[in-house]
């Protein structure tokens, strides 16, 4: 479909424009294109993406002014809007029938500019695009309900309007549906019998008091008795308006469509290069690569300062670029956007035959005609739908047992772009003015991350330490074991600052390995690292907040991935040595074997739970750093490192990985300045979080209540018994200033809280401050993805589970209406059942009201996957032709499954610390491994994990707890009745 389908234009931007005739873009040249801008009412957007895509395929409209979308803040805009937009949207949260929307092409420069954004309820939103030569262009998107009788409503986009006009001389375009239809737009002046007269007056008035002229002359609501023009089009420039006609829409409005003369600015986006990896010579690569003699130059020890270990790695790096550029063809992409396929010849047939009706609608109304239009939009809309639901079950759709890993990643794929919006990094603000040129953006983001950094004051000495453990062994690689690193690593993986990618090292590792283990042992040897290894790339993610703050984008930062692999052989090594002498204190289970959140959790809870069974108060203080990873002294790490007997060639080579870093954010094809990372152990590598593992080792020594840590997610804690402990805990704050101050780290006081685990009815009160900051005193507060409540009451934490969960099953449903059942079970176990089930060893629920809780979300999800909403349906014969276990059934199967880890060692667990094994004797039906049975009196300690898992174990026969493997034993446990 093409924009000369939709006839000749009948409409024009005023009085004073003729009309224009449709031309044809694909023989003008780019810069004789006009811009297109639609305006339309959608009538809920989120069920209408297929028809969306279409319009924007078939049109390529550079804005689009929507409203009506319906939407709410749980759906994404990468779910509903099509992607190479960028999407502004605001919801109207007390009704959702409203909400208005503006997309700009990304090929341009577009913001919402802050002191636009009204805190009102009505539905106005402004976009900001830059212009080449003239004044900038604020784009509106309006919409007024038809039972809208409150005048409020216009006075604040009047005020809007104001603002922009007295702020600059800008070029200003206001779209949306007005549901005034009692204006006579040629003469401005009202229609008689007219509706709403108060309103119509005073948008003309206010039309005319802002000098903007109202260029839509056509209808674009059509009935059986009569036709108005509700969606409106105002333009302060009309000289720029070149055309405006009616299209056919995707609601019961149609679509207004304007061309324009403006020309905003563009955003350079420079082409990339890629390697077409299928067509490339693998024999030639293979023997180019063994013929790489990188040794001949460093053979003795003095050629040391004549052939450094950068330049060794430089000549080596520069020979595989070289051989890949020879050996493998490229092709250059521009981002270019492809058609929609699902649009069939018989789509395209009707829509040939809805513009035909639409034509004749135009030029001669007529009740038969209005009617055979509006049954062909239909018949279009419930065809596109279904042509693109069959699409993308094509696409997606995979049996595991038949289809390929491609066509799963394909599913993965397209479920991680519609979850989550990705609109790049919007116009940032500094010092008052929006950046929006991207080198400049880079630097300003660059300048942000470099700020959290903290400069090590060189003289002040490090704080001395008590023990001095034994010096581990140098580090020596093989060819062999790099080898299985290479063929090991995931070719999807990013490139760092040296271009070598994993594709490239996997697919040849045992060419390459012999190379890059010389490399390695000889950069070990010397202590040094070349260049590229400690350059970084950072990429920009936005977190949340406002898009223009560049302190709401997290660094995602990209290394050599060659680095990343002796970074990995440096931590097997490192870690060997802390294992073998048990340098690592128990209470930090993060970045450990072994060791995850759920070991953490459940022996904190169990002795939370436990001093709560015994009548103990517990305080509970959690504790947040500031940008902990960054803001580690490289001097007093190194100092840690040397303590802890990490000396010699290892010490040297972590010295020398530390120093002299770099970093520079890369956005949209361009480059910051470099600038150097002069504190914090470096993101996005392998070593770095073993190296803050160490440097907050010491952390527990200099308190005397219990903590709990997991990489710097730190709780304090003690029982109280009396105002004694009370004091303990808070010099135990004190203390943990201090340590703070000695070492260089920062508490975020604002963000800590404390809580007091009771459920007495006369608790010991208690005021806890951190560096002069009164801590909040909490009933709630997440810690490591759990909800914990003071009374231990797990009621919060499945609330918002049960809450999330929901959200996420309403996502799948908006997204993937397709047929197969497999997969959308798979979607619903991946992203719905994992949420209900993370943990579920520490908190599952022993009450009816939260068991159904959790249970109704899997009800939801079968009715979901087997598309069977009717009332009277059975859910249960749903579930039981789905195969799915309850999930009450799935949380007693996780717990002993987490039993079976305990008692075989394959947790960092001490079970005998919990657990007392039954010395009665046994006949063959008893389980020979019965542990005592926990004395309880109150349920929430007998539901706990280990008083109720024993029970649950006790009940095992023996031949499932006596199976030789884990895997083994999940596969008898499953159809174990545990009832």
């Amino acid at each position: 479909m093409s924009l000369h389908d939709f006839g000749s234009p009948t409409a024009t931007s005023s009085p004073k424009h003729k009309p224009v005739k449709p031309q044809n873009h694909s023989n003008q040249r780019r810069s004789d294109i006009p811009l297109r801008i639609i305006v339309m009412n959608c009538q809920s957007i989120k069920n209408k993406r297929p028809e969306l895509d279409n319009l924007v395929e078939s049109i390529k409209p550079d804005v689009v002014i929507g409203n009506e979308s319906w939407l709410h803040k749980d759906i994404q805009s990468s779910e509903v809007f099509p992607t190479g937009y960028a999407s502004y949207r605001r919801d109207r949260k007390n009704d959702p029938h409203c909400g208005v929307f503006i997309l700009v092409s990304d090929k341009y420069l577009s913001t919402e500019p802050p002191d636009l954004k009204r805190d009102d309820h009505y539905e106005q939103l402004w976009v900001k695009v830059q212009v080449k030569g003239t004044p900038d262009l604020y784009i509106g998107s309006f919409y007024k309900p038809p039972n809208e009788t409150d005048d409020e409503c216009l006075i604040q986009l009047d005020r809007t309007i104001q603002s922009i006009r007295q702020s600059e001389n800008a070029n200003i375009w206001l779209g949306g549906d007005f549901n005034l239809g009692g204006i006579d737009w040629d003469n401005y002046a009202l229609k008689s019998k007219s509706q709403n007269t108060r309103q119509c007056k005073q948008l003309i008035d206010q039309c005319q008091d802002n000098y903007l002229e109202q260029v839509v002359q056509q209808p674009t609501h059509m009935t059986n008795t009569s036709q108005t023009i509700l969606d409106l089009f105002f333009t302060n420039n009309s000289s720029l308006i070149n055309k405006v006609e009616v299209i056919p829409g995707i609601s019961d409005h149609e679509i207004v469509y304007v061309e324009s003369s403006l020309r905003p600015k563009k955003v350079k986006k420079p082409p990339r290069k890629i390697y077409l990896y299928n067509k490339a010579n693998i024999d030639e690569i293979k023997a180019k690569l063994n013929n790489i003699d990188i040794q001949k130059n460093t053979q003795h020890e003095e050629n040391k300062s004549a052939n450094s270990i950068n330049t060794i790695w430089n000549d080596f790096k520069n020979k595989v670029l070289n051989i890949m550029n020879e050996s493998i063809p490229t092709k250059t992409i521009n981002n270019s956007k492809r058609r929609q396929p699902w649009i069939n010849k018989e789509i395209k047939s009707m829509i040939r035959k809805r513009n035909k009706l639409f034509k004749r609608l135009k030029q001669n109304q007529n009740t038969k005609v209005i009617q055979k239009y509006k049954d062909i939009k239909h018949q279009i809309q419930k065809e596109t739908r279904k042509a693109y639901w069959t699409y993308l079950e094509n696409i997606i759709c995979y049996d595991e047992n038949t289809e390929s890993h491609q066509k799963q990643k394909k599913f993965w794929n397209y479920v991680r772009n519609t979850k989550k919006d990705n609109s790049g990094v919007a116009p940032l603000r500094s010092e008052g003015l929006l950046i929006d040129d991207p080198k400049q953006k880079a630097d300003l983001l660059n300048k942000q991350y470099h700020s959290v950094f903290t400069p090590e004051n060189q003289d002040e000495h490090p704080p001395t330490l008590n023990d001095n453990y034994p010096s581990m062994a140098e580090i020596i690689v093989t060819s062999y074991g790099l080898e299985k690193l290479l063929k090991n690593l995931d070719h999807t993986k990013a490139t760092g600052p040296d271009e070598l990618p994993a594709r490239i090292l996997k697919q040849f590792a045992s060419e390459l390995s012999p190379h890059l283990a010389y490399i390695f042992n000889r950069s070990l040897t010397w202590g040094d690292v070349p260049d590229d290894w400690r350059h970084a790339n950072v990429i920009p993610i936005f977190k949340k907040g406002e898009k223009y703050l560049a302190s709401n984008y997290r660094p995602v930062s990209l290394t050599c991935i060659c680095c990343k692999l002796l970074e990995h052989i440096v931590v097997s090594n490192i870690l060997n040595h802390l294992d073998h002498f048990d340098i690592l204190v128990d209470c930090q289970h993060g970045f450990q074997a072994k060791r995850s959140c759920e070991t953490q959790l459940l022996t904190l809870c169990h002795e939370l739970i436990s001093n709560l069974h015994s009548g103990i108060q517990t305080d509970l203080v959690i504790l947040d750093f500031s940008k902990a990873f960054d803001k580690v002294p490289h001097r007093k790490l190194l100092r840690k490192l040397d303590n802890y007997g990490i000396r010699g060639n290892t010490w040297n080579w972590v010295s020398a990985f530390l120093s002299n870093r770099l970093q520079q954010v890369v956005l949209d094809g361009e480059a910051s300045c470099q600038m150097p990372v002069v504190s914090g152990v470096p993101q996005g590598s392998v070593l770095g979080p073993l190296l803050f593992l160490i440097f907050i080792n010491d952390l527990p020594a200099c308190v005397n209540s219990k903590t709990r840590l997991f990489a710097d997610d730190c709780i304090l804690y003690r029982p109280i018994y009396n105002n004694d402990d009370i004091l303990i805990l808070q010099n135990d704050l004190y203390s943990l200033a201090s340590w703070e101050k000695n070492w260089g780290m920062q508490f975020h006081p604002e963000k800590c809280n404390s809580m007091s685990i009771t459920r007495s009815r006369s608790p010991f009160k208690s005021t806890y401050t951190l560096k002069g900051h009164q801590l909040e005193p909490v009933n709630t507060a997440k810690y490591l993805g759990i909800t914990l409540s003071s009374n231990m009451s797990w009621d919060c934490h499945i609330n918002n589970i049960s809450s999330k969960a929901n959200k996420i099953l309403g996502f799948l449903k908006r997204n993937l209406k397709i047929k197969q059942e497999h997969t959308k079970s798979l979607a619903y176990k991946s992203l719905v059942r994992s949420n209900l089930e993370y943990c579920s060893s520490v908190w599952s629920p022993h009450t009816k009201t939260n068991i159904k809780r959790l249970e109704d979300v899997q009800r939801r999800a079968a009715r979901y996957v087997t598309n069977r909403y009717h009332n009277k349906s059975s859910v249960s014969s749903m579930i039981d032709h789905l195969n799915w276990q309850s999930l009450e059934t799935r949380r007693n199967i996780s717990r002993v499954t987490m039993f079976y880890k305990l008692t075989h060692n394959l947790v960092a667990i001490n079970p005998t610390i919990y657990l007392t094994q039954n010395t009665f004797s046994r006949t063959r039906s008893t389980n020979s491994q019965q542990y005592q049975i926990f004395s309880t009196r109150t349920d929430y300690y007998k539901y706990s994990f280990f008083p109720f898992t024993v029970v649950l174990w006790n009940s095992l026969p023996n031949s499932i707890i006596h199976a030789p493997s884990l895997d083994q034993f999940k596969s008898l446990v499953q159809n174990h009745n545990f009832c």
